[in-house]
């Protein structure tokens, strides 16, 4: 059995993440020109 709910709250604790990083790249990026 799978445990969907477990699965959904990481997906939804790792995507602010993703969210985040994403940001930080290209940011970061900006910077570099």
């Amino acid at each position: 059995d799978v445990d969907h709910t477990g699965y959904v709250r990481q997906a939804f604790e790792a995507a602010p993440l993703e969210f985040f990083l994403e940001i930080l790249r290209s940011n970061m990026l900006k910077d570099l020109d």
